[in-house]
């Protein structure tokens, strides 16, 4: 077979070739033999989605969960602002759950004068503060967990 005559497919030099994609990015490539000739990509036919339907926007609940929120935050606020200047508080209540006296550390955040009593468990690694504003069980609006770590 005489290989003597040009083919256009095939890559005559060792150097590459940049060909567009068809979305306007080139695209190099190191041909090793036949070469497919450049084309277009082919884009589908987008299908039409009709526009969603909302409710009508109230507000009202996340506002008053806002307004609960900040009391919940308040209190948070108390209570960490009491952990950082008090070092009797502090070493009370790290004592007092070292010893598993659960009753004993509820009295002492407490005396804080927080609203709201927050839900309190510890480990090895810190103690962990959860409020929850329920005024009653549907109206579970807003929650905040505290995680302070001692180890």
């Amino acid at each position: 077979m005489n290989m003597n005559y040009w083919n256009p497919y095939i890559n005559h030099s060792n150097k590459s070739i940049t060909y567009p994609t068809g979305i306007g990015i080139p695209q190099t490539y190191y041909p090793t033999g036949y070469q497919y000739p450049y084309s277009y990509q082919s884009y589908s036919q987008t299908s039409f989605v009709p526009p969603r339907n909302y409710p009508p926007i109230n507000s009202k609940t996340f506002m008053t969960a806002g307004k609960q929120m900040d009391q919940l935050l308040s209190d948070a606020r108390l209570l960490s602002s009491t952990i950082a200047q008090s070092k009797e508080f502090a070493d009370s209540l790290m004592r007092f759950a070292q010893e598993s006296k659960t009753d004993r550390i509820n009295q002492i955040v407490r005396k804080t004068g927080i609203k709201h009593t927050p839900v309190i468990t510890y480990d090895p690694d810190g103690i962990h503060f959860d409020f929850r504003y329920t005024p009653t069980p549907e109206n579970n609006c807003c929650r905040l967990i505290l995680n302070f770590r001692w180890s």
